[in-house]
């Protein structure tokens, strides 16, 4: 049967990588202006641009002065981006963050001129199971992708070997919807650059399409002519013409476009009604050199923050404008801010950058466009708050009433010990002060510690100026319903009653410390961890080892040495009493240990000089609460290993579960190649293990680098130290390294929190989901006083003309009376939220609802005074009408996107 060859021009362009952004946003200019000089000689030639839309962006930046030229030929074809903002990894970036990548790459790619409307994702580590269902949400069929889909097996003699994969075959999502996947076998440069002899072009695409034709259904050969970060071949249309004449009889070569490929491909399918193999599940298959599982533990601090700000955005900004906006308080959405805010995450979550396997310098930016968002995100909730509080006050918030403004943005409730802070002027502290809830009653509360300062009063029409004051961090019980509002008054004593002010600091304890649920104590080199409820006794729970690394940022290779065990040498116990009962107690454990210094890449073994480590892991119960919170500092003075955090569970298991993007990860080991070094297992949030009476579950918050032990206990990596990008795949000495990247040893002071859960009954992966969430996202908090003329308010003009006083700005809500303590959105059924934000079109409030609860689930989505009604994703397309209430139900796996406008 006569070949077709569809040969792709294109780039894999990393944005940063082994060079930061700007030197290849340089290297990015040189390319597109060499592709403009080529279309201009040439005007049928195409160019790929990785489906991405962000480096128009980057280049007209630059080049502002050939916007005109570049969206003329993005419409005419030349040109092709999008669906993609960004390539991002899709497990070290949220499900959401996939969704918004989509979101902002078409609407980005639209305003350049077109979009194209292919599932192109040619590098990323693996694949997530719930990716054909964004896709089909977005109108997309396809998928080409390169990795993941490695599977091997024992063949008769007893060796080794690679199963043939199919290059097409039908993806399908855990809803059931699916896409058509090609699979670029042969990677995404298997045409990197076409000869100029016509004879031996001819030669190369006829070998290249041998080695497709037992794996393919179809007469087509897809040929990827480039690779990372290479400018267009410039001779490209010349090399097809001369190698035309020496192809077999009515074979052909032409320069395509990638939907030209897949759209044939799909057609030819149907019209040959050809059955596809079917793939369900995550495409994660391979060994070491193949997914690069040692990226989810490298440079940690990365994933950390990434998973802190990110969080920050998705489950406290957006649901917080989101629920002010739905509570009448219009335009108050910062939606062009958060739009920034979206630009600059997506940025860090390109598959290469989130990944830690990048240059020194190119990790020293991310942590830098981290503190940005920080700083941008920290700003627009403390705006939020100060423009809607007053709005909340009952009558009795006088003006002598300070406020500290709880709002709880997620759709379970909070019923837990949080942890405040009032910075109160030194007058009102020291006369003593109550807590009253929004309903008049009063609080029992701990002050944990106070901070002597002067606060910064910054206004936006007076002078700054600073007040002393007093900074008290409480410690309370509160019940916050679900979306909801939940102003605490802080009132000073009444002049009658003793101005004694409630013990500052912690009690000392034995080393013994409980709630309802656990009791944890310390003996001589060992934590000892008991489930009240059934009665389980645990030694060791907690424990450090150590163990050579000899791989790289990709891939951990522990090179055979034996793993080194550290157990605590001391322990200090703390306790925060609430009356008699304790309200937060911790005990404090510390290591220290000798380890090697380094790995020595020579002689292939440990050196044989130490240095000591230090650890201090913080373990706290609160009252009423089944999570234990593990707070942990650990200096790290050594190179070339890695160290976990070993947490027994006394649950025998052969198969951990992970949360993924809109999913949960089942993993016992056998889609590992036999040969792989390290099994890790990702967890975006949490993983369990669990047996028909036990379960435990291991909460993180960046540290997503997991493995189930034989014995069944996790292990959480906390650092792992590499000093170069690559070793190649042999892992060679350092004569073949490519590319240094010293500050990825993490030398120095490293900081995490973890949790961990543990049961005698089984809970749902949702009921899990929601507990890891409460944990990590506790309700957001703003202090102010009720009165803004009070304090908080500058410092009187300095000018001297006679205009004299403070000034303050026309509060445009001051007519909004909203709900108070009462939720906002009413959500009932077992499923979780992925986002409550402003609508793309701005014209109503978005609620992104997903089902992995493993069944069918009944839900109601109530928005008192609102209509419902159900969109795609890309909130283009309407199903059905409105309605006051939204009930379905919500099948296993699926997705739902919700709108939410005025009536």
């Amino acid at each position: 049967m006569p070949q077709k060859y569809y040969v792709i021009s294109h780039t894999h362009w990393d944005r940063e990588w082994y060079y930061p952004f700007e030197k290849f946003r340089l290297r990015l200019v040189s390319a597109i202006d060499e592709l403009i000089n080529i279309i201009e000689k040439e005007p049928s030639y195409t160019f790929y641009f990785d489906a991405q839309a962000a480096v128009i962006e980057d280049y007209l930046e630059i080049r502002p002065e050939n916007e005109k030229k570049i969206k003329r030929l993005i419409k005419n074809g030349n040109i092709v981006i999008g669906p993609w903002y960004i390539q991002n990894d899709f497990y070290l970036s949220s499900g959401e963050t996939t969704i918004r990548n989509l979101i902002y790459g078409i609407k980005k790619s639209v305003k350049f001129g077109k979009c194209d409307m292919v599932g192109y994702a040619p590098d990323q580590f693996g694949n997530i199971s719930q990716l054909p269902q964004l896709l089909r949400e977005f109108g997309i069929n396809s998928f080409v992708f390169g990795r993941g889909f490695a599977k091997f097996f024992i063949n008769e003699k007893g060796e080794l070997d690679r199963v043939p994969p199919p290059l097409e075959f039908e993806w399908i999502a855990p809803d059931g919807s699916g896409v058509t996947a090609f699979y670029l076998v042969q990677w995404y440069n298997n045409a990197q650059r076409i000869s100029s002899d016509g004879k031996q072009a001819a030669s190369d695409m006829e070998m290249l399409g041998r080695g497709l034709a037992g794996l393919s259904k179809l007469p087509y050969r897809l040929l990827m002519n480039g690779v990372d970060h290479l400018e267009p071949q410039n001779d490209l249309l010349e090399c097809l013409k001369n190698a035309s004449p020496y192809l077999k009889d009515g074979d052909t070569a032409v320069q395509a476009k990638m939907h030209d490929y897949v759209n044939d491909a799909i057609d030819y399918i149907k019209k040959n009604k050809i059955t596809l193999p079917t793939e369900r599940g995550e495409l994660r298959y391979g060994g070491d050199y193949d997914v690069l599982r040692g990226c989810y533990s490298s440079r940690i601090k990365l994933k950390q923050l990434n998973s802190e700000l990110t969080g920050r955005v998705e489950r406290i900004l957006e649901p917080f404008a989101s629920m002010l906006e739905i509570s009448g308080f219009k335009g108050i959405y910062p939606k062009d801010e958060l739009d920034y805010v979206w630009k600059l995450l997506l940025h860090g979550v390109t598959h290469d950058a989130i990944c830690g396997c990048s240059s020194d310098e190119t990790c020293r930016h991310l942590l830098d466009r981290y503190a940005r968002i920080d700083e941008v995100t920290d700003f627009l909730l403390k705006s939020l708050a100060e423009k809607s509080v007053r709005s909340f006050l009952s009558d009795f918030a006088d003006d002598d009433t300070f406020v500290i403004f709880c709002v709880n943005t997620l759709s379970t409730k909070y019923d837990d010990v949080i942890d405040l802070v009032a910075d109160l002027p030194d007058d009102f502290y020291e006369n003593g002060f109550d807590l009253f809830s929004c309903d008049g009653e009063k609080f029992d509360y701990v002050i944990t510690a106070t901070r002597k300062h002067k606060a910064d009063v910054i206004s936006p029409l007076n002078l700054p100026m600073s007040v002393p004051a007093t900074e008290c961090k409480l410690s309370l019980k509160v019940k916050i319903p679900p979306y909801s509002f939940y102003p605490i008054y802080v009132k000073k004593k009444p002049e009658n009653e003793l101005k004694e002010k409630t013990n500052c600091g912690f009690k000392k304890t034995n080393g013994i410390i409980e709630n309802e649920f656990y009791r944890i104590s310390f003996k001589p080199n060992s934590v000892v961890f008991t489930d009240k409820r059934s009665g389980k006794t645990l030694e060791n729970f907690i424990t450090i080892t150590d163990e050579a690394d000899a791989g790289d940022a990709y891939v951990f290779n522990g090179a055979g040495e034996d793993v080194l065990t550290f157990s605590p040498f001391k322990a200090s116990g703390e306790i925060i009493n609430l009356g008699e009962k304790p309200l937060i107690s911790c005990i404090i454990v510390d290591f220290k240990g000798k380890i090697p210094s380094g790995y020595d890449f020579n002689e292939k073994r440990r050196k044989t000089e130490t240095n000591e480590f230090r650890a201090r892991v913080t373990i706290e119960l609160k009252s009423g609460s089944d999570i234990v919170k593990i707070d942990y500092t650990l200096f790290n003075p050594s190179e070339d290993h890695r160290m976990k955090l070993k947490i027994k569970t006394g649950i025998t298991a052969k198969e951990i579960y992970s949360d993924i993007p809109f999913d949960i990860s089942v993993s016992d080991g056998s889609h590992f190649d036999p040969r792989t070094k390290d099994k890790a297992i990702y967890a975006q949030s949490f993983a369990f293990i669990k047996n028909p009476s036990e379960q435990a579950a291991v909460i993180n918050h960046g540290n997503c680098d997991y493995s189930l032990e034989k014995d069944g206990d996790i292990t959480v990596t906390l650092v792992r130290s590499t000093g170069v990008i690559s070793r190649l795949a042999d892992f060679s000495p350092n004569g073949d390294v490519w590319e240094s990247a010293k500050e990825n040893q993490q030398k120095g002071e490293l900081n995490g929190v973890l949790g961990y859960l543990r049961t005698n009954k089984e809970l749902t992966a949702t009921e899990i989901s929601r507990k890891a969430e409460r944990f990590l996202y506790p309700p957001y908090f703003y202090f102010t006083s009720a009165n803004e003329a009070r304090l908080y308010s500058g410092n009187e003009s300095l000018q001297t003309t006679t205009v004299k006083g403070k000034f303050f700005k026309n509060n445009p809500y001051k007519d909004v009376k909203p709900k108070v303590c009462s939720p906002v959105v009413y959500l009932r059924g077992d499923v979780e939220t992925s986002a409550l934000k402003k609508s793309e079109k701005g014209d109503g409030v978005v609620l992104r609802l997903f089902n992995r609860a493993g069944k069918s689930e009944r839900i109601s989505v109530d928005v008192p005074g609102k209509k419902i009604s159900r969109v795609n994703m890309s909130e283009k397309r309407k199903y059905g009408g409105d309605a006051e209430r939204f009930e379905s139900n919500v099948l296993k796996g699926k997705i739902v996107t919700l709108k939410i406008t005025d009536k």
